[in-house]
């Protein structure tokens, strides 16, 4: 984060100085945007964690063989992993998973 502002602050500076100030300072302000987008991301990625019933992978494994939807690593890839109890997960890097859904009722 401080490469970034640092980064802020090299544009201004070079807007103040002469260079092409008007492209400079939209590209200050876009970056600054960027920044306060990802703080909301991260707070919006902290609820949607709280809501919903993802189990950390540190504090709990699932006790049955089978298919899981699964975090994997910390960029918050979702996908299905399938899960041993001998061997444990069949693909690298989980760090969040939780059971699959139910199915949703077909009206006929």
């Amino acid at each position: 984060m401080d490469d970034i502002q640092s980064l802020i602050d090299d544009l201004r500076f070079g807007a103040e100085n002469g260079a092409d100030a008007e492209l400079l300072e939209r590209a200050a302000d876009k970056i600054q945007e960027l920044v306060a987008d990802l703080g909301d991301a991260d707070a919006m990625t902290e609820y949607w964690m709280k809501k919903t019933e993802w189990i950390k992978c540190s504090e709990r494994l699932p006790e049955n063989e089978g298919r899981y939807l699964a975090i994997f690593y910390e960029e918050m890839i979702i996908d299905f992993g399938y899960y041993r109890p001998s061997v444990g997960w069949c693909e690298q890097g989980s760090t969040h998973w939780m059971p699959l859904p139910d199915a949703p009722e077909v009206e006929e």
